[in-house]
């Protein structure tokens, strides 16, 4: 609370890069909500599921007002995973990311 304060960060965004994070962000959205929002204190609390909402929402939490605190979660993935096409490689920097695992570019970040 005290970094959005101090940043004028309104907004705070829980989003899960797996499917069974969906249930964690959910309820710390409403737990934050619950226990933050009282006596005209608090933030906003939003939920977004990476592999679904990447494109929509992301879109507009990074392109819209500067106002979001986000925290993005993963989970350990055992093996290789799914690879970046390399048809689709040239979109991403550096472009030597084809045939990389996803979670290895996503881990990046």
């Amino acid at each position: 609370m005290a970094l959005m304060r101090a940043c004028d960060l309104p907004i705070i965004v829980m989003m899960p890069y797996a499917d069974r994070l969906a249930p964690f962000a959910l309820w710390h959205r409403q737990l934050w909500a619950e226990s933050l929002g009282k006596q005209g204190l608090g933030s906003t609390p939003l939920h977004a599921l990476g592999p679904v909402d990447q494109h929509s929402q992301l879109q507009l939490h990074l392109d819209g007002p500067a106002d979001k605190l986000f925290t993005l979660m993963m989970v350990a993935a055992d093996g290789a995973g799914p690879k970046v096409p390399e048809a689709t490689a040239c979109l991403l920097s550096p472009s030597d990311a084809a045939d990389e695992a996803l979670r290895v570019i996503l881990g990046a970040f």
